[in-house]
């Protein structure tokens, strides 16, 4: 069951990517056709791409944490033997796991307060709306980083 969860969520992770990037690719396109040949462009679309920006670099970063394929630094790991480097490696896994709860909670809280203050992104479309990304993706980056500590565990184990 949980991994027919997990790869249901791979898949939607990868559509709303494709998504994302080809609505920002036509958007930018059109904005840029408007704005050179009809000197006008649609005022709210700037935002409207940067809230698509947003999402993509969060949506990538999650995606790159559950490939375990984000930004590390392992030029020491060539001086350390297995066990100390399953040790790193958890401790390097939970404090990425904690720093992205955190970060949820403070970013979840922000989204609360753009709710109650009902401010406006672009066009018709909330500030929460828009920033409801980041403390989704936190948190999903946070409980994948636990499920890489179990699995080093389990690595180490056999």
């Amino acid at each position: 069951m949980l991994k027919r969860a997990r790869r249901i969520l791979s898949i939607l992770e990868q559509y709303l990517l494709m998504v994302l990037l080809l609505s920002v690719l036509v958007l930018s396109l059109a904005q840029i056709i408007l704005r050179n040949i009809y000197d006008d462009g649609i005022v709210w679309m700037d935002a409207l791409l940067r809230a698509h920006v947003l999402w993509l670099a969060l949506i990538g970063a999650m995606m790159a944490v559950k490939e375990n394929r984000h930004i590390a630094i392992t030029f020491l790991n060539s001086y350390m033997n297995e066990s100390v480097r399953s040790t790193v490696r958890i401790i390097k896994q939970s404090v990425s796991a904690i720093i992205c709860f955190t970060v949820s909670y403070y970013s979840f809280s922000y989204m609360l307060l753009e709710y109650e203050y009902e401010t406006i992104a672009f066009w018709k479309i909330p500030l929460w709306l828009t920033t409801s990304i980041i403390p989704i993706t936190f948190l999903v980056m946070g409980l994948r980083y636990i499920t890489h500590i179990n699995d080093i565990e389990e690595g180490s184990s056999r």
